[in-house]
This record gives C-alpha cells, structure tokens and sequence, in this order.
C-alpha cells in the first residue's frame, strides 16, 4: 500500500499544485498567488514527510555519516556551477541588498529542505529499485514546476525551466540514492536556490 501511494503521489503532488495555483491565479495578484501557492507546496511537503518518516526518519536521512566519492562530488557541484555561471546571478548581485540576502537565503532553506526531504528522501528511503527510489521522483520533482511557472511563466519557456530540474532531480537522487542521505545533496540544493537571489522575485516591482 505504502508503495502505490508513494508512486501515486509522483503523479497527484504535481496536478494538485497545479490546480491550487491556477485557484490562487485566479483570486490574487501573481506575485502573491506564486507566493501563497510555494507556501502551499511546502506544508504538502512537511506533512507528506512526516507522515512517511516521522522526525526520527527525517533526522536519519539527513544524516551523512561518509563523505561522497569523485563522481557523487561532480553530481553535487555541477548543478552549483551551472546556477552560478548561468543563471541570473552575476546580473542580479548590483541588486543585493542585506534584506535581499537574508529573504534569498531563508527561501531557499525552507524550499530546498522540504523538497530534499520529500522527493529525495522518502523515496530513498522507502525502494531499494533505482527507478522508484531516484527516477521516477525526479520526473515528479521536474513536473510539478509547470505549477508555479503558469502564474509567472519564465522567460525562455516552461519546457527549459522543466527540463533543467529534471536533470536537478537525477543529480541528487543518484546522490542520495547511493549515499543513502540527503545530507549532501541539501546543500548543494540551497546553493542552486540561493544562486537567484529568490527574495528578488517578490521584491522587486
């Protein structure tokens, strides 16, 4: 039962966020319906992850007790460089003010906490099959995006923007898959976060 609802919910979390921000589109100004519905996603997350691990279970994968090889190290900070190099970091730093940095930093704290948990830990600690415990909740990881991109889609297109957290996913499910923890990979998933400098998206007019 545990492992159809698990497989189930890589389908259901994406269409029912879905559904909640196009609600919340339809009622608020976009900035706070992209707003209310991050706030939304991240309680799913929270009392999906309790209700699979409990806190002991959530203490336990996020416990790192070796250190990654060379390849787990390029799965960790490949996704760091390219959000680094890439993204709109270096155009966004004339923008950093300590209330940016602050916002930014706690925003990508919860958001990357909540979904390092759920998406990487649950499933890797619920399957031992690469494909249930890694694959299949990275494409749910990727698909849940279109959510908060059709209230304010991004700029070079959704399919990207999708596409790009898919190849998040994989990275740090392989990671947590092989380390058995999300220790690791919640780092190198606050840094990605971080890199946008997220508080700019609400802030600025």
């Amino acid at each position: 039962m545990r492992i159809k609802i698990l497989l189930t919910l890589v389908v259901l979390v994406p269409i029912v966020m879905y559904a909640l921000f196009q609600t919340y589109r339809h009622f608020f100004a976009p900035k706070f319906a992209h707003l209310l519905g991050m706030v939304s996603y991240w309680v799913v997350l929270l009392v999906m992850s309790l209700a699979f691990l409990g806190r002991t279970g959530i203490v336990r994968v996020l416990n790192s007790r070796t250190a990654p090889d060379a390849l787990l190290w390029v799965l960790l900070v490949v996704p760091v460089v390219l959000a680094f190099g890439f993204g709109p970091f270096v155009k966004r730093i004339p923008l950093l003010t300590p209330t940016v940095f602050l916002l930014s930093a706690v925003l990508a704290l919860v958001n990357a906490s909540l979904e390092e948990i759920f998406w990487r830990g649950v499933y890797v600690d619920s399957f031992s099959s690469p494909w249930t415990a890694y694959l299949c909740p990275a494409i749910g990881f990727a698909i849940w995006h279109f959510a908060p991109l059709s209230v304010i889609p991004y700029k070079k297109g959704a399919v990207l923007f999708v596409l790009s957290a898919f190849f998040l996913g994989l990275c740090w499910g392989f990671v947590a898959f092989k380390m058995k923890s999300i220790g690791w990979t919640l780092a190198s998933h606050v840094l990605v976060d971080f890199s946008g400098f997220g508080a700019l998206f609400y802030l600025s007019k």
